[in-house]
């Protein structure tokens, strides 16, 4: 019985541990445009579009934060990124939506916390996210 409880334990554990390490791929937006963050020297960071091959660059939020790790949603039409827009205090970020445009920018959750690396659900319905506190 005790050798018993130790597997079903010890499988749980690698069952848990799987899925906080091993990724879930999700499936690929419908769009040929690439989103990416990136900053000039001495300038905040921001989201940009462009095409596979570097030609037509756009920037997509053009905020004086700081505005990071896009992610888009498995069908392409939304964005997901995070930023320090309420810069509630150092290193503070909370998760946004934006469309690929880059119009229509929306904080995704009301109570500000500190929320990092937005991923999808592979279905498009969710989104998992790293989450933390200060004090």
């Amino acid at each position: 019985m005790q050798e018993k409880r130790l597997l079903v334990l010890y499988t749980l554990s690698v069952v848990i541990l799987c899925a906080n390490v091993c990724p879930v791929p999700a499936k690929a937006p419908t769009t040929a445009k690439i989103v990416f963050a990136r900053a000039g020297v001495g300038e905040n960071r921001e989201i940009y579009l462009m095409n596979p091959d570097g030609s037509e660059q756009v920037n997509l939020t053009n905020h004086r934060a700081d505005d990071i790790s896009p992610v888009w949603s498995p069908t392409g039409e939304h964005i997901l990124f995070i930023s320090d827009r309420e810069q509630k205090a150092w290193g503070t970020w909370d998760l946004y939506l934006m469309d690929p445009d880059g119009s229509n920018v929306q904080k995704v959750f009301d109570k500000w916390k500190i929320r990092t690396r937005p991923t999808w659900s592979p279905d498009g319905k969710r989104i998992a996210y790293g989450y933390g506190e200060i004090g």
